[in-house]
């Protein structure tokens, strides 16, 4: 099936890499504002700012049939899921009860908020709904890139090997599902092209009121975050799959 060719998956994980760059290039030019984070500016009980807006944003999308879609996964598991039934869904290549018990964005939101606690300049500029806007389209972008690749990616090189990883699988071994689904050399290949799109899009810009950022730092959260939850994710497809299957 082409929705399962591996040169045509790598295109589309691709193609939204500057998506991601740009988002995160954007959370970037606000100072750290750990306000955003906390729950002591309140809108709602127990609720940060982000969550809040978050939350709220993503009750909106639900009803347009935002997360009938494999690689679009809510970050709140209580959101109202009820779809628009005048909208047209995508039909799945993939079963429901895996999909399902399938979100990363637990670990996505852990990570995406350390890095920017990280690597954004400290301090407060009380741009905290610019910040938030932003954080929400970066969580957004990066959780779909993830997941696409936990399920395409995986399915296509499940179907290029099966046997290797039905025998890794039955003997429970992770680290060898792992080791099958890693090609050190294109991990490699994409951190170096993610900094220097990194560092394109920022000669492009033309205001001299944003701030350059370093790529490397983004090229680090691709390399330690992105492709590392991305392999997680399809780890645990995979392993669901075969489950499915018995």
């Amino acid at each position: 099936m082409d929705e399962f060719n591996l040169t045509m998956i790598a295109d589309r994980l691709e193609s939204m890499e500057e998506t991601i760059i740009s988002r995160i290039l954007d959370r970037m030019q606000y100072k750290r504002n750990s306000a955003v984070y906390s729950t002591d500016k309140v809108f709602i009980k127990d609720m940060s700012p982000l969550d809040y807006m978050h939350k709220l944003s993503e009750q909106i999308f639900a009803q347009l049939g935002k997360f009938s879609v494999a690689e679009e996964k809510p970050f709140f598991r209580d959101t109202d899921l009820s779809i628009n039934k005048n909208i047209v869904q995508k039909k799945e290549h993939f079963c429901s009860n895996i999909l399902n018990g399938i979100n990363m964005t637990s670990e996505i939101k852990k990570h995406y908020i350390s890095f920017v606690k990280i690597s954004c300049e400290d301090g407060d500029d009380s741009e905290y709904g610019s910040s938030a806007e932003a954080d929400i389209a970066a969580l957004t972008a990066i959780s779909k890139r993830i997941h696409y690749g936990s399920f395409y990616v995986a399915e296509s090189k499940f179907l290029s090997e099966s046997q290797k990883y039905v025998d890794a699988i039955k003997k429970r071994d992770e680290n060898a599902v792992r080791a099958l689904l890693t090609r050190k050399e294109i991990e490699e290949k994409i951190v170096l092209r993610v900094k220097e799109k990194c560092d394109k899009i920022q000669d492009a810009y033309t205001s001299k009121l944003r701030k350059k950022i370093d790529s490397q730092l983004i090229g680090n959260f691709y390399e330690n975050t992105i492709i590392p939850l991305t392999k997680d994710g399809e780890t645990l497809y995979l392993f669901r799959r075969c489950e499915n299957e018995n």
